[in-house]
């Protein structure tokens, strides 16, 4: 059974395929290719990451040249475990979308606050099964509640390297949610990995 995380921003054109190629890349790192991760937004479908996006992830060795932005719909939202957003007006419009969605929404640094003190992923443990587990920690209050200090606001206009920043953001934040999924490599690779 595949995982799906579903990374959301306003257009799907920076922030969200820039989240979604660092965690894909670290969960190949772990050999969790096991996991589908994509992205969608709130705009116009079929639209190419803007140019600072595509140079700023260079960086790290992705490729955002043939991303085509996606529009959310309920379908998408219901078919992910796990759904990862820019900003908590972004994780509001997720359960508008999905109410059976919303419990599995996070903003990126919520779920990174939250997944900090928990357990990770479990063996056996599906996706949708944690991030369901987390989501239930939050009460209704917490979900409706707006904190500025989770958001990510949209760099569209910005400089080039205020979008290079913001890639480091989300690649380090991509990078510790990578770690709440059990390795997927053999202990063998796991020893070549090490330093």
């Amino acid at each position: 059974m595949t995982d799906t995380v579903l990374v959301v921003c306003a257009a799907n054109r920076i922030r969200s395929p820039m989240y979604a190629a660092a965690l894909r890349r670290h969960l190949d790192a772990r050999g969790r290719t096991d996991v589908l991760v994509r992205s969608a937004g709130l705009l116009e479908a079929g639209r190419p990451a803007i140019p600072e996006a595509v140079t700023a992830m260079t960086r790290f060795g992705d490729d955002l040249r043939s991303h085509t932005s996606t529009f959310l719909t309920s379908e998408l939202a219901d078919a992910s475990d796990l759904i990862v957003t820019m900003t908590t007006r972004l994780r509001t419009e997720v359960g508008v979308v999905s109410t059976a969605a919303e419990q599995r929404a996070f903003t990126a640094k919520e779920l990174d606050d939250r997944a900090r003190g928990l357990r990770p992923i479990q063996d056996g443990e599906t996706l949708r099964e944690w991030a369901t587990f987390v989501g239930s920690l939050r009460t209704r209050q917490e979900l409706l509640t707006a904190k500025s200090e989770w958001d990510i606001p949209d760099p569209l206009g910005r400089p080039l390297s205020e979008v290079i920043d913001l890639a480091y953001v989300l690649e380090n934040l991509a990078a510790r949610l990578a770690q709440c999924w059990p390795s997927g490599l053999s202990a063998q690779a796991q020893l070549a990995q090490s330093p």
